[in-house]
């Protein structure tokens, strides 16, 4: 009988090595957050055959631990975040269309997981989907322009309210395994997902997560 989450009766616990077929973080995991990935992969697969997926951190400053927009605004941080790179991408798909009549646009789904450890302040897990035909790369470094890179650099600011300077240490984008593409008509596809899903399948382990002060711990795209 699959065990539950003491701090919450609602969501079960996955201690195995294979969830549905694919390989998985070793992790104790939540079962429900890894069936609503995978409800993610399978809509972002289906709209885009070509399907890139950034990995990237976002981090708060300490200076919101003697701020009140912290207390009073933390709930809804990851959301102005989303909500603030979808109208980033939009926007950038509308100023090339002006020029290119053809430009691709792009479907936008996320995951996200919200953690806290030893500190006192959360962070976030982000999994971000995209059209490998309009985003197939993302830089470690933010270097200004219009890239994904500065989108999220941009976003993160907006979402916390603060300059774009003191934004930019705050989104972490790992050197190594930021982007997992994924091409259903290449051969290597299984692999490619498997890959994948293991990658995110991190954001779905139950250690580290708060259940107790009346916030969501993960959320994701419904559409």
């Amino acid at each position: 009988m699959p065990k539950q989450i003491k701090s919450n009766k609602n969501l079960t616990k996955f201690e195995g090595k294979v969830f549905y077929g694919k390989y998985v973080d070793k992790r104790i995991l939540i079962a429900e957050y890894m069936e609503r990935i995978n409800e993610v992969f399978g809509k972002a697969i289906a709209e885009h055959p070509r399907t890139a997926v950034f990995r990237f951190d976002l981090s708060l400053s300490k200076i919101f631990l003697v701020d009140d927009r912290y207390y009073s605004s933390n709930k809804s941080l990851i959301s102005r975040f989303i909500n603030s790179i979808k109208a980033k991408i939009n926007a950038h798909y509308h100023r090339k269309f002006a020029f290119c009549k053809t430009v691709r646009s792009t479907g936008v789904r996320y995951v996200w997981a919200k953690e806290r450890k030893t500190s006192e302040l959360d962070h976030y897990h982000v999994a971000l989907f995209l059209n490998t035909d309009v985003y197939n790369y993302i830089s470690p470094e933010w270097k200004g322009g219009n890239g994904l890179t500065a989108m999220l650099v941009e976003a993160w600011a907006s979402a916390l309210g603060v300059e774009l300077r003191k934004a930019y240490p705050l989104v972490y984008i790992s050197k190594n395994k930021s982007v997992h593409r994924v091409d259903k008509n290449s051969h290597e596809f299984d692999q490619q997902l498997m890959e994948a899903i293991k990658r995110v399948s991190y954001l779905a382990k139950a250690h580290t997560k708060n259940y107790g002060d009346r916030s969501n711990s993960f959320g994701c795209s419904i559409n």
